[in-house]
């Protein structure tokens, strides 16, 4: 080809990625991060975690009752990754729980209301309901509760 007929093609190509927004700098950052995902490239040491963990990680600290600094210790995973995965858990157990339970009306309290509970109280008036209830469960004899 000749200098011109290049000169020609380059300008062609430049005014189809420039209409096409390729040229824009937040495509090409967008291209570049693509191309790092596709190259397997990420932040060095960076742990991936998979939903699974997650779930058994978030269930841990709950029936465990252990802050998210011993979670990770227990897990070799470091405090912000574990602080980082309960809060995507308890998001989605929340954006889950706020679906498939909905939110009780003052007439659905009122009626499930326990009769002692304004003479207790002084008053009818709810503002949040803590269900605390302890279920029995087996444990072995070898196990010892600190008390």
């Amino acid at each position: 080809l000749s200098a011109a007929a290049a000169a020609e093609k380059e300008a062609a190509e430049t005014g189809a990625e420039a209409a096409a927004g390729v040229g824009h700098p937040w495509m090409q950052a967008r291209k570049a991060k693509e191309a790092k995902k596709r190259a397997g490239a990420g932040r060095p040491k960076s742990h991936k975690f998979k939903w699974e963990d997650v779930y058994f990680i978030f269930w841990f600290h709950v029936n465990c009752g252990v802050t998210q600094e011993v979670a990770a210790a227990f897990f070799n995973i470091k405090e912000d990754t574990a602080s980082r995965a309960l809060v995507s858990m308890i998001s989605f157990q929340e954006e889950f729980l706020s679906v498939e339970f909905e939110q009780p009306t003052k007439e659905m309290i009122q009626v499930v209301m326990p009769p002692g509970f304004e003479r207790v109280y002084g008053t009818k008036h709810v503002q949040e309901i803590f269900d605390a209830c302890e279920g029995p469960i087996e444990v072995p004899s070898s196990v010892r509760w600190c008390k």
